[in-house]
């Protein structure tokens, strides 16, 4: 049996034992419930929700990348000519 320390902000670490075990990865979803008193976390498969269904339009955020230093526009002047192409397309 392993014993973790709650630390601040409420954040545990997960014995790499258990981890292995059932192959958990840094930026894996957790659900976090509560059953009986006891705290239980379960593996969840996410979808990706920038895929797009065939033929779906992307949104705005997805083709401007939603992080900073995303790389996927050189300038701000090249995203506006990316936006502007797809709503001549849209159109």
């Amino acid at each position: 049996m392993a014993y973790v320390r709650v630390k601040q902000k409420y954040q545990v670490t997960i014995p790499a034992a258990i981890r292995d075990k059932i192959d958990l990865h840094e930026g894996d979803t957790l659900e976090a419930t509560e059953q009986d008193g006891n705290i239980l976390l379960v593996p969840q498969e996410i979808t990706d929700r920038n895929r797009r269904r065939p033929g779906e339009k992307p949104s705005l955020l997805s083709l401007l990348g939603s992080n900073k230093g995303s790389g996927l526009y050189a300038s701000a002047k090249e995203a506006d000519e990316y936006i502007r192409n797809m709503r001549d397309e849209w159109n």
